[in-house]
């Protein structure tokens, strides 16, 4: 949603920040000045809490899809009525040609004026003219007396479900059909609204596709048949997307597809979607960091509504780890994309998953509530993020061979403490962080840099105390060494040399050195 007001900002000329969040907000705001309609539709909202913030004023009018029904004030409810017999039936002799009046009526009763099992009758009766409507209720009748196979969740009318599973009988009986089905299996795990071509087709998807359907989609001919055959029973929508053509399917299909498979096959399936969305990403390559390389976020936007689905209907048993690391990684696109409440819902989940393994993996889970205690301190939760840092500091001193990977976290801690101005305790644990990066060989390294800086950071804080005028021969030193230290590792044209800049223009300044504080600035400007 966020995504998609920013993407509006930006068609209208008035988006310029990187915080997703600050760019929605101007684009809502902007439209709030003017006078033609607008009309915003926010599809498949899970709850009003989701939307409230987010909806448009002014001329603007919105309309909320949602299967959720308690919006309160936010908006007013207008129930979606289902089909008469009649327009049922209507609908049903149109699509197929037929004009069996009696006959539709008696199929419409039983579909209970449902579109979707209607859309789904039509389509399996139109290339069957020998299979009347009659013979169509009479099965469904006796589809229904069935019971659902183990392990059914959906949360949809019988109807829809023969209507579905009939569909997908067809389907298996088509040219392709068997592979058609695999696909569907695997999108089952995936978002319905836009499934990418393109994340079939990678080369790092060779491995998680069953052999025979990897084969298919690499061949465009008969990709093109396989989503042709799905399309011709309205089982598949294609549109194009920013990352080129995606697949858009019903999810109630998707749910009857996967109460379709048995249990070993739900979690085969969502194993190998996960590892689809996983392998897409260059998780495993610390070079690779949507922190730091911008030209990761298209694919990380395209990827991320996929989470939702895997984390819901995925075996966790088998998935855990790859969806911790998945979480993870996602978590720091959202937190430099500006959206920290997103954030902090994927550092919390990936937290929650590292802790069922933490016997077997006490440094995933010390990673990970690292990670957890950034996302609390940037909504200012202090307490949490403190409890995060220390529960994470203790784990990486009890499993950590290497020492020097404490540094990170013993920075992180003290910055919360310095929050909370504890000078004394903050200085302990940033000095060390600073001597372990020192051991470390790192004294050329970017972190270094950083780390000096946060300890002048500190000292500069600590020196406006009154009676602590005394740090402030530290802070000065440390900002010099960081800014030196920076420029080699980093060059004059980073943002990071430009922090450096700023803070010892900042600090001069209010140290009256205005001329040194007028260089520095310079040196700032110039950077970036």
């Amino acid at each position: 949603m966020l995504s998609d007001l920013e993407a509006l900002g930006k068609r209208l000329g008035i988006v310029t920040a990187e915080n997703v969040e600050e760019n929605a907000q101007k684009t809502l705001d902007h439209l709030a000045t003017l006078t033609q309609p607008w009309l915003f539709v926010y599809d498949n909202a899970p709850s009003p809490d989701g939307v409230q913030k987010w909806l448009p004023t002014g001329a603007v009018r919105y309309l909320i899809t949602s299967r959720f029904t308690e919006f309160g004030t936010v908006a007013r409810a207008v129930w979606l009525d289902r089909w008469s017999d009649d327009v049922t039936a209507e609908y049903i002799m149109s699509r197929t040609g037929r004009d069996d009046k009696s006959g539709a009526e008696r199929l419409a009763r039983r579909l209970g004026g449902l579109p979707l099992a209607a859309e789904q009758a039509a389509v399996y009766l139109g290339p069957r003219p020998s299979i009347t409507f009659d013979n169509y209720t009479a099965d469904i009748a006796n589809f229904i007396k069935r019971p659902r196979s183990n392990g059914t969740v959906g949360d949809y009318p019988d109807t829809v479900y023969i209507a579905f599973q009939k569909s997908l009988q067809t389907l298996e009986a088509a040219k392709d059909g068997a592979l058609a089905l695999e696909l569907l299996r695997i999108c089952a795990f995936l978002s319905p609204d836009g499934i990418d071509v393109g994340l079939l087709t990678l080369q790092s998807s060779l491995n998680c596709l069953p052999p025979a359907l990897s084969a298919a989609m690499l061949d465009q001919i008969r990709r093109e048949d396989i989503l042709a055959t799905l399309s011709s029973l309205s089982v598949l929508n294609r549109g194009i997307g920013p990352g080129g053509d995606v697949l858009i399917f019903h999810r109630l299909l998707l749910e009857v597809v996967r109460d379709l498979m048995g249990e070993e096959d739900r979690t085969n399936y969502g194993a190998a979607a996960l590892l689809l969305v996983h392998n897409a990403l260059p998780i495993s390559q610390p070079d690779k960091d949507p922190a730091r390389d911008t030209s990761l976020w298209p694919l990380c936007a395209r990827l991320l509504p996929h989470i939702g689905s895997l984390e819901a209907y995925a075996t966790m048993a088998k998935t855990a780890p790859l969806l911790g690391s998945l979480l993870h990684y996602l978590c720091f696109y959202l937190t430099v994309r500006g959206d920290r409440k997103g954030a902090l819902l994927m550092a919390e989940r990936s937290v929650a998953i590292a802790r069922l393994s933490a016997a077997e993996h006490p440094l995933a889970l010390a990673a990970r509530l690292n990670q957890l205690g950034g996302r609390y301190r940037d909504l200012n939760r202090l307490d949490e993020a403190e409890a995060a840092y220390r529960e994470s500091l203790a784990l990486e001193e009890t499993h950590q061979d290497d020492k020097t990977e404490v540094a990170p976290v013993l920075n992180n801690l003290g910055g919360v403490l310095l929050k909370r101005k504890q000078f004394v305790e903050a200085e302990s644990l940033r000095l060390r962080a600073v001597q372990l990066s020192s051991k470390a060989r790192m004294t050329k390294s970017s972190e270094y840099g950083v780390m000096l800086h946060n300890l002048a950071t500190l000292y500069d804080e600590w020196a406006r105390v009154p009676g602590e005028e005394n740090r402030n021969a530290k802070d000065q030193k440390y900002y010099k060494q960081s800014l030196s230290i920076t420029l080699r590792a980093r060059g004059p044209r980073h943002q990071s040399t430009a922090q450096c800049y700023k803070s010892l223009s900042v600090m001069n300044h209010r140290r009256h050195k205005l001329r040194e504080a007028v260089l520095d600035a310079e040196g700032a400007v110039a950077t970036m």
